[in-house]
């Protein structure tokens, strides 16, 4: 059944009248009559009892009368809902990072976001970089926030921000000159890293293999907050993405060096190629790009 025909059909059980319901519709007197003739063609059976002052339903277009309001009852909550998702009424946003973005990064973001927009149902998913690209090209993720480069043709990439990684440790007899440390010095401690896998970890590792030098001591962490915490200890030096650190008071007792001569690295939001972005998830990355001088 054409929506058209319906919209006539529903005119003239209201107006009970075929001119009427035309002059309504916005078309001629015939033209709706042939859509009538139709409609009870499709269905089989007269929907009209044509009166000589008004029209009335027979059974069969009481029926159908009665499922055509409940269409247009669906076509308008489709439009509402639609219409809530475009003005961020509702709607859902699934972010892909790693545990050192959503804890270090996100909160004030978000914070903002959802202030603006409290309806919209916000969902983390901490991977690492590898892990969230897959993500993203699957769908199962709105946008992704990684450590770059990303080597995917099917991505876009919108540089975010860059940051250095820097040593924390607690040992005052590390040499250091001038509050940086090099790597070929790092490498005579015990190292306090993230796990295999992650996107900073093989950054570091390269920085070693640039410098053509070995850590050959090393403790592995899922996550940078344990990472200091055993910094803190004093069971060796933690390299953490500088962001991590606080940005107005020293962390008690411990030390923080810069790195000689290590590369900065690059994080980005990432989506998959052509794909139409929800507003929601718009809005949250126009909001994070803006906020990026904030972050750090």
């Amino acid at each position: 059944m054409e929506i058209d025909h319906l919209k006539s059909f529903a005119s003239i059980a209201q107006e009970k009248s075929f001119s009427r319901a035309a002059q309504k519709q916005y078309i001629s007197q015939p033209a709706i009559s042939m859509q009538m003739k139709a409609l009870e063609e499709e269905v089989g059976q007269a929907l009209f009892d044509r009166g000589k002052r008004e029209v009335q339903l027979t059974e069969a277009g009481k029926i159908v009368h009665s499922h055509a309001k409940a269409i247009f009852n669906e076509i308008k909550c489709t439009h509402d809902e639609i219409d809530a998702i475009q003005k961020l009424v509702r709607g859902h946003l699934v972010i892909g990072c790693s545990d050192t973005i959503s804890s270090y990064l996100l909160p004030s973001v978000l914070s903002e976001f959802l202030a603006k927009y409290p309806a919209i149902e916000v969902a983390l998913h901490n991977r690492h970089t590898p892990e969230i690209i897959r993500m993203v090209l699957d769908r199962e993720v709105d946008c992704g926030i990684v450590t770059l480069p990303v080597g995917e043709n099917d991505c876009e990439v919108q540089r975010l921000f860059s940051y250095k990684n820097v040593a924390l440790c607690t040992g005052e007899h590390i040499c250091t000159q001038n509050g940086t440390i090099t790597v070929q010095a790092l490498a005579q401690h015990r190292l306090l890293l993230l796990e295999q896998g992650t996107q900073n970890r093989l950054l570091v590792d390269e920085a070693f293999k640039d410098a053509q030098v070995r850590h050959t001591s090393v403790m592995e962490f899922g996550s940078v907050e344990v990472q200091k915490a055993f910094a803190k200890a004093g069971l060796g030096i933690a390299i953490i993405p500088d962001f991590a650190l606080p940005k107005k008071k020293r962390l008690r007792n411990m030390r923080t060096l810069r790195i000689r001569k290590i590369k900065k690295c690059e994080v980005g939001i990432v989506v998959r190629k052509n794909r139409i972005l929800s507003p929601a998830t718009q809005e949250f990355i126009t909001l994070l790009k803006s906020q990026q001088q904030v972050l750090l």
